[in-house]
């Protein structure tokens, strides 16, 4: 067994401005104290890394980021990393972020893949209980342009076409 946490379509509010962040705090104190396995992915792993570890969620991202991009393998030998290529790509899309810093010097985190364009990637705790993604994995190859022009249709400020997803980045439906 196991708990996903994923994510949240106004992840440029503060975690603690959000209307429910009080009913996700009980819950993943539940799964920690209980040393349930979790995968925190996009807004769930700033959630999760805020409580568990006071890594700060920053919003002051203007435009937000999108696309595909490459992630370097940090980690190489950990069990969850072994056997893939030194770059992975990664769908990512997102205004807000973890602080690198704070993640990269927590003792209690292991970071296993990060790119200089989108920061820490990949993340787990020391024990292996959590693992953190702060794009999106489980996007297949029409998840990227159906919410690229989602946004476009609701209108969505500080838009940028997804980098490395359309040909000649040029969208077209």
């Amino acid at each position: 067994d196991g708990v996903i946490l994923t994510g949240f379509g106004k992840e440029e509010i503060p975690l603690e401005k959000i209307d429910f962040w009080h009913e996700v705090v009980p819950v993943l104190d539940h799964v920690k104290e209980r040393k349930i396995p979790m995968l925190a992915s996009c807004w769930g792993s700033h959630a999760a890394l805020h409580r568990y570890h006071n890594i700060g969620k920053h919003c002051d991202m203007t435009d937000k980021i999108s696309g595909a991009f490459e992630q370097k393998v940090t980690a190489p030998h950990h069990p969850l990393m072994k056997g893939l290529n030194e770059t992975i790509a990664m769908p990512v899309s997102r205004y807000g972020r973890s602080s690198d810093q704070e993640i990269e010097g927590n003792s209690n985190l292991v970071v296993l893949a990060r790119s200089a364009e989108t920061g820490t990637a990949i993340v787990t705790d020391i024990d292996g209980d959590v693992l953190y993604l702060t794009g999106h994995p489980e996007y297949n190859r029409s998840s990227l342009p159906a919410e690229y022009f989602r946004d476009i249709e609701t209108g969505t400020p500080h838009l940028r076409v997804p980098k490395n997803i359309f040909q000649y980045d040029v969208p077209r439906r």
